[in-house]
């Protein structure tokens, strides 16, 4: 699939070397949280369509491109201040977790995502909080075609 990627951002990826950064925004949103935690792999916050994404240190892996295989991607989070272990203690069902990929330079230009996952299983220690993210559909293992056209259910083709 044809992405959409910016000069900018397309002339830092085939440089020898760049001052572009690129920058990965997390927002962890559930019903029950009033209001979602939001995170940049960044020394400084950033404001990024009107919210702010604090600094936070985390990794977080796109998903692999594996035929027959199901996508997941893999974040691993600070886990010194204990917030996230508490919120994830607390909430009943997996949350969305969306991440977009910036420059620095330009926050507002997103340039790959929105990816939008749910998390799948989580671990914990006292360093870190690694979850696997998942695509909320298991797209490989649905039924295709979707419908079935038989004379009972629908006679008019017939």
């Amino acid at each position: 699939m044809a992405r959409q990627i910016s000069a900018t951002a397309l002339a830092a990826i085939f440089a020898q070397s760049t001052e572009q950064v690129f920058l990965t925004l997390l927002e962890i949103s559930h019903p029950s949280l009033q209001i979602p935690l939001r995170f940049v792999n960044n020394t400084k916050q950033i404001t990024h369509g009107g919210n702010i994404y604090y600094p936070s240190a985390f990794d977080f892996r796109l998903p692999d491109d594996v035929e027959d295989n199901v996508p997941s991607a893999q974040i691993t989070l600070d886990n010194t201040d204990r917030q996230i272990v508490s919120v994830i203690r607390e909430l009943q069902t997996a949350p969305d977790i969306t991440a977009k990929i910036i420059l620095a330079d330009n926050p507002d230009v997103i340039e790959l995502g929105p990816l939008e996952f749910k998390l799948k299983e989580a671990s914990y220690d006292v360093f870190q909080v690694t979850g696997v993210l998942s695509y909320e559909e298991d797209f490989l293992n649905q039924v295709y075609p979707r419908f079935t056209f038989n004379p009972r259910l629908t006679p008019g083709i017939f």
